[in-house]
């Protein structure tokens, strides 16, 4: 099977993608070109953006990994045969002095003309275009997708089902802003009381597109769980662990149904989040233990 390897270059302005004419293809195309057997997709990008627009490296910016990947099987036209192709798409910014002496054969592109296939000269715009911009709308739209939370069994053993329920969207709410797609509740910490309707403390993992991440969260009504702010944090600090503490206020993001907590009286119902990141191993106790002690 043939297989096609290249890189490719986001460089953006007010909106509009910048786009180069590809004589090869009779189309606008993306700033790149294939990957040389000596070098990275990374170094690639850079070569191809300072061959085509006549720069110099200290003139570009380049994220360091790619935006984007894309991996796909379709017939290539020009090799005709069935082809592997594998693109990365870095983000590149370049210096004033490059935009303002672009090439004469490059041209400034919006998302619709994108769509319509045909630039504001009516030339033709590659599908490759289109192809990397719904790739990194698919993208961007996963990032604004509320996270899934998923729970091991003894994690959630003994717990209502309402119970639940509620703990998960107090997790949703701690973790929704830092694109984190799924959230895994592996453990459940009980100590030496166990009532989980006033106060938990839960190992969770987080997985997003740039990999995944320990923290433990501790999640209570503010009379149980505030008294414990001080010596989680000095236990934070005497292991190192960089801890933030967050209150959230159960009413402004529950339903009126859900706003009085099962077994709590109503003056209960505003809860205290923390959250610790840090390697589950290096700074837990085992199972019946205090997470930290004092």
């Amino acid at each position: 099977m043939r297989t096609s390897l290249a890189a490719l270059a986001i460089i953006q302005q007010q909106a509009t993608w910048l786009v180069q004419w590809n004589e090869k293809w009779n189309a606008y195309s993306l700033i790149g070109g294939h990957v040389e057997s000596d070098e990275t997709f990374r170094e690639c990008c850079e070569r191809e953006i300072m061959e085509e627009l006549e720069c110099q490296a200290n003139s570009i910016k380049l994220s360091s990994t790619p935006y984007v990947a894309l991996r796909f099987r379709e017939f290539s036209e020009s090799a005709k045969v069935e082809t592997d192709y594998e693109w990365q798409i870095f983000n590149a910014e370049l210096d004033q002095a490059v935009l303002q002496n672009l090439p004469s054969n490059c041209a400034w592109v919006t998302s619709t003309l994108i769509e319509s296939g045909h630039a504001a000269d009516d030339k033709p715009i590659a599908s490759q275009v289109s192809r990397v911009q719904h790739a990194i709308e698919e993208k961007q739209n996963m990032k604004k997708q509320q996270p899934k939370v998923t729970w091991m069994a003894d994690a959630s053993l003994d717990l209502s089902g309402e119970l639940l329920h509620r703990i998960d969207s107090e997790l949703i709410h701690l973790f929704t802003k830092d694109g984190i797609q799924e959230i895994i509740v592996k453990q459940r910490f009980r100590g030496f009381t166990d009532e989980p309707e006033k106060k938990l403390i839960i190992a969770v993992e987080t997985q997003s597109d740039t990999g995944s991440s320990a923290h433990v969260v501790k999640l209570g009504n503010t009379k149980e769980v505030s008294r414990d702010c001080v010596g989680w944090q000095l236990c934070a600090v005497r292991r190192g662990v960089a801890s933030r503490i967050f209150s959230l206020q159960m009413d402004k993001h529950r339903t009126r149904r859900d706003r009085n907590p099962p077994l709590g009286r109503r003056n209960d119902s505003l809860p205290f989040a923390g959250r610790g990141s840090q390697n589950l191993a290096g700074a837990n106790t085992a199972n019946g233990q205090r997470l930290c002690s004092r």
